[in-house]
């Protein structure tokens, strides 16, 4: 999912969707948008060169995120009100923001990733 005018992959209230082995680059927006979505997985993934986040989960909860590559966006891993997500093995460098960015989002786990280099 390469140069779109908006994100790669828009998840608008969904539920139980797998993103699985893709890659998503040079997109206007974010490689990958949750919106008002729940009990998805984004795993496996390589998201890179997007012109807002890699990964952004907005007003979702129970998602797995989970060994995903992401670099080179305007920020790397973007939760805002966001609950109860997992952020497990993922690599997140090279950003031109934040590596992972929490706003107003409770109770998600961040295990065992790989965060270096970002501004």
């Amino acid at each position: 999912m390469t140069e779109n005018g908006r994100e790669g992959v828009y998840l608008d209230e969904s539920s139980f969707n797998s993103l699985l082995n893709n890659s998503m680059s040079l997109n206007q927006e974010d490689g990958i948008l949750l919106l008002s979505s729940s009990s998805g997985t984004i795993a496996n993934n390589t998201v890179f060169s997007n012109g807002d986040a890699g990964v952004y989960l907005l007003w979702s909860s129970g998602n797995d995120v989970i060994n995903n590559t992401v670099f080179d966006n305007e920020g790397g891993i973007s939760l805002y009100g966001a609950h109860t997500n997992n952020l497990e093995n993922n690599t997140v460098r090279l950003q031109h923001g934040d590596g992972i960015e929490f706003t107003g989002s409770n109770s998600n786990n961040l295990t065992n990733n790989l965060i270096v280099s970002n501004d």
